[in-house]
């Protein structure tokens, strides 16, 4: 019998930041059940969205994420921290959240977790 080879969570050093991280990804692999990746992403009142949390599952807009470092990576953190946080925390402290993350991760934290969002793009709506 041979064992799967675990894929050991990349760390940053910073107790702080790979606390989050560990939280992060905690949440990404009990609560979400898909990321959906779709060109341009709307709400109902047909504004154009970075990403949007619904029913265990994250939607991501590629075309809004065109001009950032880390396309995708920003708005999974972003929905993320929504998921894990839920409603206790207000809008403006999650965007304070991601962008301290943005800058405090590694470049191989950023890749572990690009490795979670697909390639192919949806053509279908978020219900």
């Amino acid at each position: 019998m041979t064992k799967k080879k675990q894929t050991q969570t990349p760390l940053s050093g910073d107790r702080l930041i790979d606390t989050l991280f560990r939280v992060i990804l905690d949440t990404l692999n009990r609560e979400i059940e898909a990321i959906r990746v779709k060109k341009v992403l709307r709400n109902s009142s047909r504004k154009e969205l970075f990403g949007l949390l619904t029913e265990g599952k994250i939607y991501l807009g590629k075309r809004m994420h065109a001009s950032q470092k880390h396309p995708l990576v920003a708005g999974l953190i972003h929905e993320l921290l929504h998921a894990a946080f839920e409603d206790s925390v207000s809008e403006r402290r999650i965007l304070a959240l991601e962008n301290i993350l943005l800058c405090r991760l590694t470049d191989a934290q950023k890749r572990h977790l690009r490795r979670y969002i697909p390639t192919h793009e949806v053509k279908k709506d978020p219900k």
